[in-house]
């Protein structure tokens, strides 16, 4: 599948596999920062053929914001295969309903850089969104002379 981004762009990358999720995190991430450029999977699969596909990009300022429980693939092994087919390339914060302290461990063990409870509303949405960004983007955009949100 072929999608279509300017590579000079902030890119965050969502993978989740529950659509009104996926909606309510583009609102937002599309209001803390409109120059975003969002790209959604609605699964762990069709993200890490994504990645295989663009594996020798040079990647910009860049973020993965990745859910943890997803049925064919969950994120523990979208981790697990980025990190051993040698795809990380930006920082990966996983999502997670779970507020469970071996859930964010395991996943920083397999290559996450980031942990975070799903919030519920769209204000803690936009609270936590505004933290990952100014936390994990932002960093990248300033080393590299960019404008941040």
């Amino acid at each position: 599948m072929s999608y279509t981004y300017d590579p000079t762009a902030p890119l965050v990358i969502l993978v989740d596999d529950t659509r009104s999720d996926i909606e309510i995190n583009t609102i937002s991430l599309e209001r803390i920062d409109p120059d975003l450029q969002i790209l959604s999977f609605s699964g762990g699969k069709a993200a890490l053929e994504f990645l295989e596909e663009n594996k020798d990009r040079e990647w910009g300022a860049s973020l993965m914001l990745l859910d943890l429980k997803m049925p064919v693939m969950n994120g523990f092994e979208v981790l697990e295969n980025i990190m051993d087919k040698q795809l990380k390339r930006f920082p990966i914060v996983v999502m997670s309903s779970s507020g469970l302290p071996e859930d964010s461990s395991r996943s920083r063990q397999l290559g996450a850089d980031g942990f975070s409870e799903k919030p519920i509303s769209l204000k803690d949405n936009l609270t936590v969104f505004k933290s990952i960004l100014e936390g994990y983007l932002y960093p990248q955009m300033e080393r590299a002379g960019c404008q941040a949100g």
